[in-house]
């Protein structure tokens, strides 16, 4: 079992994200006891895309953001949903002024 002083930069990183911003995603992990297993693995996941990423001479500040996008700073759940539900009721064409623009040239 991981505990809190098992976690590095990246693992304190989404811990401290999880509280702050995914309340509800960490009561859930906290009750199941998985809260320092989830934030050692997504460290240890976006370690290695780092890690591979300067093997192939990616730049480092853009993949720190990529991991951070992908595997740290997640969006907090209100807006994971407020984007679903906007892609549930997309803009009709006839509403849409540029795409009516783009349709009509």
């Amino acid at each position: 079992m991981v505990q809190e002083s098992d976690l590095l930069g990246f693992g304190r990183m989404v811990l401290h994200h999880l509280k702050k911003f995914r309340p509800n995603q960490y009561a859930c992990l906290l009750k199941s006891g998985e809260v320092m297993d989830y934030c050692k693995e997504m460290e240890d996941y976006a370690s290695a895309y780092l890690e591979k990423a300067q093997q192939q001479n990616v730049d480092y500040l853009t993949a720190l953001e990529i991991a951070k996008e992908t595997w740290l700073l997640l969006p907090d759940f209100s807006d994971d949903m407020q984007d679903s539900q906007e892609d549930d009721n997309p803009t009709p064409v006839e509403d849409n002024p540029s795409a009516t623009e783009r349709k009509d040239q």
